[in-house]
C-alpha cells in the first residue's frame, strides 16, 4: 500500500528504488572477495598431463557438483518464498510487532510534544525525568558539548536539561530516542543502522532552517523512518532464524543433506525486506497507533508528509537518497560510476555534493 497521492516510484521513502536495494543487498549480505576470473595455468597444465580416464572422472564431478548447486539454489528460493510469504503476515500481526517493538507510548508523548511550536518546557522535562536513558544520554551530550568548549563536567541531568535551549532540546530528543530504540535491540547490524539514521537526522536539522520547515519535525520525521528499518530487521532476523532452525531440524530428521548444505549458512535475504519497506505505510502506522500515547498524531504527521512529497517529506526523501550515496561511497560498496547512476534514477535526486 503506497501512500496515497505518490506516484510508483516517485517517492523513495515508500518506493524503493535501485539505491535503496543495493544499499539493503550490501548491508546484509556484503560482497565476498573478488577472486581471479582467469584459470590458474599450473592447474591447467597438471589436467593436461592426466590421463584421459582421469579428465572424464573429474567432469564428472564438475556435472554432479553443478546438479548438487542447482539443487541447492532451488530449496534457497523456496526457503526465501516461504520467508517472504511469513514476513508479510508478520508484519500485519499488531500484536507480534507491539511485542518485538522498542517503542512505548510515553516516548510517542515525548516526539509528540517536541512536534509542539508553542512546546511546554515545564511538561517536557516532566517527561524527560521519567526516562533514565533520556537523562543519561542528556548529561553525555551537555559534556560532549561542554568538554569541546572547555567547560566543567556536569552530573545531574536537571541542570543538563535546563542549560539546553528548548530548540536544542527538541532537536536532541528524537536523536536520543532512536538511539535508546537500536540499543534495545541486540543486532550488531544496529549500530550501522543508527550511524545512517544519526546522520540523515543531522543533515535534515542542518537544511530545514534553509527551506522554512522546522527542524525539531524534521528530526522526528527522520526518526520514525529510521524505526520502519529498525522494526523491519529485528522482526525479519527472529522470523529468518525461527524459520531456518526448523527446516535444518526437520533435515536431519529426514536425514536430507542437501537441505541442510544450502541453509546452513544462509544470510538474511534482503529482497523480502525491500518488499516490505514498499508497504511500510500500512503496517508501521497502524502499529503507532497500537502502541497508544501520541502515536495517532505520530501517524498522521508522517502520513501528510509523505502524501505527494510535502516539503518535509520532500527534503527526508533527498536526505535519504545523499546519505545513503554517501554510506555506499564510504564503505566502497560500489564504483562512484554506478552510485551516480543508480542515484540519479530518482526523480528527486540532487547531485550528492550539495550535502
Amino acid at each position: 500500500m503506497t501512500t496515497p497521492g505518490a506516484g510508483p516510484g516517485s517517492n523513495p521513502l515508500c518506493c524503493y528504488g535501485p539505491l535503496q536495494h543495493q544499499f539493503w543487498r550490501y548491508w546484509l549480505q556484503p560482497p565476498p572477495v573478488a577472486q581471479p576470473s582467469s584459470p590458474d595455468p599450473i592447474e591447467a597444465q597438471y589436467w593436461r598431463n592426466k590421463l584421459a580416464c582421469e579428465r572424464l572422472a573429474q567432469a564428472r564431478k564438475r556435472r554432479a557438483h553443478r546438479a548438487e548447486q542447482q539443487l541447492q539454489d532451488q530449496i534457497q528460493q523456496a526457503f526465501e518464498a516461504r520467508f517472504s510469504q511469513q514476513l508479510q503476515q508478520h508484519l500485519f500481526d499488531l500484536k507480534r510487532l507491539v511485542r518485538f517493538s522498542p517503542i512505548l507510548p510515553v516516548h510517542l508523548d515525548l516526539l509528540s510534544l517536541v512536534l509542539q511550536p508553542q512546546c511546554s518546557r515545564e511538561r517536557l522535562w516532566t517527561l524527560v525525568q521519567q526516562q533514565s536513558w533520556l537523562c543519561d544520554g542528556l548529561v553525555r551530550q551537555v559534556n560532549r558539548e561542554q568538554t569541546r568548549r572547555g567547560g566543567v563536567s556536569m552530573h545531574s541531568a536537571k541542570l543538563a536539561f535546563h542549560s539546553l535551549g528548548l530548540e536544542r532540546l527538541q532537536q536532541l530528543i528524537p536523536w536520543l530516542t532512536f538511539r535508546y530504540w537500536c540499543q534495545s535491540q541486540p543486532d550488531r547490524r544496529n549500530r550501522r543502522l543508527w550511524a545512517l539514521i544519526s546522520e540523515q537526522i543531522r543533515r535534515v536539522i542542518a537544511q530545514a532552517p534553509e527551506l522554512g520547515l522546522s527542524a525539531p519535525r524534521m528530526a522526528v520525521l527522520a526518526a520514525l523512518h529510521g524505526t520502519e528499518w529498525l522494526l523491519l530487521l529485528t522482526v525479519a532476523q527472529g522470523l529468518f532464524e525461527q524459520q531456518q532452525q526448523q527446516w535444518l531440524s526437520e533435515a536431519r530428521l529426514s536425514k536430507t543433506k542437501a537441505v541442510h548444505e544450502s541453509l546452513r549458512g544462509l544470510l538474511l535475504p534482503p529482497a523480502p525486506l525491500l518488499q516490505a519497506l514498499n508497504h511500510s505505510g500500512g503496517w508501521s502506522g497502524s502499529l503507532l497507533q497500537a502502541i497508544g500515547g501520541a502515536g495517532l498524531p505520530l501517524t498522521d504527521l508522517r502520513c501528510r508528509a509523505l502524501a505527494q512529497l510535502s516539503p518535509e517529506g520532500r527534503l527526508l526523501a533527498q536526505v535519504h537518497l545523499q546519505t545513503l550515496h554517501d554510506q555506499l561511497l564510504e564503505r566502497q560498496w560500489a564504483s562512484e560510476g554506478q552510485l551516480l547512476s543508480w542515484y540519479q534514477q530518482s526523480p528527486l535526486a540532487q547531485t550528492p555534493e550539495r550535502v
